[in-house]
């Protein structure tokens, strides 16, 4: 009887393993193309255009290993006209670039646009297939406005379904980031569910925007885990945070993003 239990009981393991390898699995996909195209009446850096087709790039190769969902959500925004209320699409793939590796990149113009230039990434990349996302794991943020002036400070609230521990980033170009909390006067704390916690969560910090340009567009990153994972560094590349991100599987974690305008005084 001992022996037939045990028997059942491996294969039963031997049955699941390929359902925990797929959840696990990384796959290698070669030669991808990404594109990014402009005219040369836009402001567009050549930095900036091949940054973004190496995005393109990266994009597909998640979306040739992995499924697409569109999330929905309705967003309110204060301005100088009061407030407005926004429907906001995301598309969501899970997977993420585990590695990456640029073959070829550079440049062309269309024959037929002589304005029109094309930048161009080509890519092999290792794509980490995702966990489905925690369906009962959800945050509400909350307080934040489409634009600040420099040297105003952001507040915001975090409203979470569950027990989880918050990282905020900001990414100021296609280069630098930096971790805006915790920082050396705010620990990370566990945010008790369902129990809104309003950022910064003391009086000693605060989160100042600053810009030397006439208009800066920075985008939020919110981070919330199910267990702490640190972040050490406070200024780091925004590469080294998105490799951060894409090591934590998509049950442990819930991600949200906002772009905000900072406008010169």
């Amino acid at each position: 009887m001992i022996k037939r239990i045990y028997l059942i009981h491996l294969l039963c393991v031997l049955f699941l393993m390929p359902c925990f390898a797929e959840h696990e699995k990384e796959v290698h996909v070669k030669k991808i193309r990404g594109e990014y195209s402009f005219t040369t009446d836009m402001d567009v850096s050549t930095k900036t255009a091949a940054y973004k087709a190496l995005e393109d790039a990266k994009r597909k190769a998640i979306e040739k290993v992995c499924s697409q969902k569109v999330k929905s959500w309705d967003i309110s925004e204060s301005g100088s006209q009061g407030e407005s209320f926004n429907s906001v699409n995301m598309v969501q793939m899970d997977g993420d670039i585990v590695e990456c590796e640029i073959v070829e990149e550079g440049h062309q113009t269309n024959p037929n646009r002589e304005k029109e230039i094309t930048f161009y990434c080509v890519i092999n990349a290792t794509v980490k297939k995702g966990i489905e996302p925690d369906p009962d794991f959800t945050v509400a943020i909350r307080g934040l406005k489409a634009s600040y002036q420099a040297d105003d400070e952001i507040t915001f609230t975090v409203l979470s379904s569950r027990d989880a521990y918050l990282k905020v980033f900001i990414f100021e170009n296609e280069e630098l980031g930096y971790r805006l909390y915790p920082n050396d006067l705010e620990q990370s704390f566990k945010i008790t569910a369902n129990q809104e916690c309003t950022f910064p969560s003391n009086k000693r910090s605060v989160y100042t925007v600053y810009t030397d340009k006439e208009i800066e567009t920075d985008r939020l990153v919110f981070v919330l885990t199910k267990t702490e994972r640190p972040f050490l560094n406070e200024t780091t590349s925004r590469k080294e945070i998105e490799e951060w991100m894409a090591k934590i599987s998509n049950d442990q974690k819930f991600l949200y993003y906002a772009s905000i305008n900072i406008l010169k005084k």
